[in-house]
């Protein structure tokens, strides 16, 4: 993923846009800037120049930033990691992305919530990936282990160890995670395709 200063600062905007979003607050340059002050918003932005300096092998300055990061919100974002805008973190205090996670556009993470690929039976730090589609909510002090793909608009419940793969749409929860609904409200959990669907 090629990580420019234009594309670092549009998602810059549309993580801030995300987060004031979350808050209530209208769009504007005002709500940008006093949600850019908020710890999570400082955390987001520290990541993701940490991230464009990490790309560009300005590695004293990245990991000066991810320092930073952790001594103030405990907040660490691996260098490799590759989040998309829109990213909205509720509060960064104990989230950590690994290097091998990949986070689609609009994700929101909220507090004590870990990525990490092991250590579990079957490892393979080079190919194992955490991927989170677009629109994809982690609740508070939940886990992903392991190489996992977390379906589009899916929903990870309080306290929830996902250790494997989940479709669009899912409801998750447990230790060990498991689907337990569906957060299509068109499509109930467990309802069939409607049969005038395939005829169109």
């Amino acid at each position: 993923m090629k990580v420019s200063l234009a594309g670092t600062i549009r998602s810059i905007r549309a993580d801030l846009r995300r987060r004031a979003a979350l808050e209530g607050l209208a769009p504007g340059f005002c709500s940008s800037f006093f949600t850019l002050l908020s710890p999570p918003g400082m955390a987001v932005f520290i990541g993701r120049w940490q991230s464009f300096f990490a790309h560009h092998h300005l590695y004293p300055l990245a990991k000066l930033l991810a320092i930073l990061n952790v001594v103030l919100f405990s907040f660490e974002m691996g260098f490799r990691s590759e989040i998309d805008e829109g990213l909205a973190v509720c509060t960064p205090l104990g989230v950590g992305i690994h290097n091998n996670t990949r986070i689609g556009k609009n994700c929101v993470i909220a507090g004590q919530v870990s990525f990490t690929i092991g250590p579990r039976l079957g490892l393979d730090e080079m190919k194992d990936r955490i991927v989170l589609e677009d629109e994809v909510l982690v609740g508070p002090g939940a886990r992903i282990v392991g190489n996992v793909v977390l379906g589009h608009h899916s929903l990870v419940m309080a306290n929830a160890v996902v250790t494997s793969s989940a479709p669009p749409y899912s409801l998750l929860e447990g230790v060990p995670a498991r689907v337990v609904g569906s957060t299509d409200v068109a499509r109930p959990f467990g309802s069939r395709p409607d049969p005038a669907e395939k005829n169109t």
